[in-house]
């Protein structure tokens, strides 16, 4: 069944190999060992890369098993006909430059990098990305989004790492967020490791879902004031009730700037504490 599936792919690839490949799908559910099968792939992607692929995506599976993850090859970083590109459990190599001019869509989950900057180097690289979402496992202190061209922007902590019958929690490291983009219109954050956040140009926000724990060590009282008067005009907003609580107690200091949103949604663990914690929202909203 391997070798017919193997055959399979290669007589597809040299049948179109003078045609532009609109979508390339590929799971790997080896175990990394075999150098035959990393050769494999890595001339699969190289190929279709070749063939000027638009949408790609890759999902390793072996990092189930214990095994290092696959590491792509480096001309997936100058493949200018891709406008989405979606990695799950792989690693990259490390960046030397980056030219992906129509990738709207990027999505990574669990992706390893070389370096700790090539993920900045990377989206800097994306100079039409409109859509990123991120799923790390792996942590690091800082993650910088910075970005003309995003809409969307999407980053996602699991509590746990899911391997082979084993859940593992993840390092204790806490993680600065900091986000410059200035059309950014929906942001996601869902990570009880942060220690801090920094939106700059908030003002294109339509919607936001908050859901961070704070270090207790962060002084947490700028950053709630520059939060709030960012998303002021921000209409559809879902935050939770650990946030809400972290808001509630700075307003016992300082007046909530007048805001506008339409809708508010908040995970609540008492609901007499929640409403509570809601009055300041109803009472600056501008309905």
């Amino acid at each position: 069944m391997y070798y017919q599936y193997v055959r399979f792919v290669d007589r597809f690839l040299r049948f179109n190999r003078n045609y532009q490949i609109e979508y390339f799908k590929l799971s790997y559910p080896g175990d990394g060992s075999s150098e035959r099968e990393v050769d494999l792939l890595k001339r699969w992607i190289d190929t279709v890369i070749q063939l000027k692929v638009k949408d790609l995506d890759f999902f390793d599976y072996s990092w189930e098993w214990g095994f290092d993850n696959f590491q792509l090859p480096s001309t997936i970083y100058i493949c200018e006909s891709l406008v989405s590109l979606k990695l799950s459990t792989v690693t990259l190599p490390s960046v030397k430059s980056v030219s992906l001019p129509f990738l709207r869509v990027l999505k990574l989950g669990a992706v390893k990098f070389a370096d700790h900057l090539d993920l900045e180097t990377l989206i800097s690289g994306c100079t039409a990305l409109e859509t990123l979402a991120i799923r790390f496992f792996d942590r690091v202190q800082v993650l910088q989004v910075s970005s003309q061209s995003l809409l969307s922007f999407t980053h996602v902590a699991p509590k746990l790492v899911f391997t082979h019958a084993v859940r593992k929690p993840l390092a204790e490291k806490d993680l600065s967020i900091v986000i410059d983009a200035p059309r950014l219109e929906y942001l996601k954050l869902s990570d009880h490791q942060t220690s801090s956040f920094i939106i700059k140009n908030p003002g294109s926000l339509v919607a936001v879902d908050i859901d961070i724990n704070l270090s207790s060590g962060f002084d947490s009282r700028n950053m709630i004031r520059d939060f709030l008067v960012g998303i002021s005009s921000v209409k559809n907003m879902t935050i939770s009730s650990i946030i809400l609580k972290i808001i509630y107690d700075y307003l016992r200091c300082e007046p909530l700037p007048p805001h506008s949103v339409i809708y508010i949604s908040c995970m609540l663990s008492s609901t007499t504490t929640g409403l509570k914690c809601c009055q300041p929202f109803l009472r600056s909203a501008q309905i």
